[in-house]
């Protein structure tokens, strides 16, 4: 009994270790935020229903709204002109307008059906759509951004192009 309790007691230990070692990287122009799975975990939670192109049935996610990160590192979410680069695990990267995907209610999602998403089932975090709500975002450029095994956002504004001078 000693032995099973010592084998379950370094298991939890373990898995707790693993989730805590999960970062994500906020880089701004200036600085870079790296947040851990419990700081995410500590800011306001929300939930997605919906299945996915990559899902066979409809799942509850739970995460945070982007805006709720884009608020809790401190950036202007008014600012019209911010380009968002998203990065996962394998260097997979895409970029997007972030009031674009603020429209479309994207969230970040670390929980899939109340289990934290280990990276061999899409996690740590996914960039998750309500697709099912919102039919309109299943489209090729939403299911683009929807990058799973997400490690890195990088935050900059983009300025418009010199007028030519005449």
């Amino acid at each position: 009994m000693k032995r099973l309790m010592c084998v379950v007691l370094m298991n939890l230990c373990c898995v707790s270790w693993v989730a805590a070692e999960y970062r994500l990287h906020v880089v701004l122009p200036e600085h870079e935020v790296v947040l851990s799975q419990d700081d995410i975990l500590a800011l306001p939670q929300t939930q997605i229903v919906t299945g996915t192109p990559w899902t066979e049935s409809v799942d509850e996610f739970t995460g945070i709204a982007l805006s709720t990160l884009v608020d809790a590192i401190g950036w202007d979410i008014s600012a019209k002109d911010t380009q968002v680069v998203l990065v996962a695990l394998n260097d997979y990267q895409i970029s997007a307008n972030l009031d674009t995907l603020l429209n479309a209610d994207a969230m970040l999602s670390h929980t899939r059906n109340a289990e934290l998403m280990p990276v061999r089932a899409y996690g740590p975090f996914w960039l998750m759509f309500p697709f099912d709500e919102r039919p309109e975002l299943n489209d090729r450029l939403h299911r683009g951004w929807s990058v799973w095994q997400l490690q890195r956002i990088e935050l900059q504004h983009v300025t418009a192009a010199a007028e030519p001078q005449k």
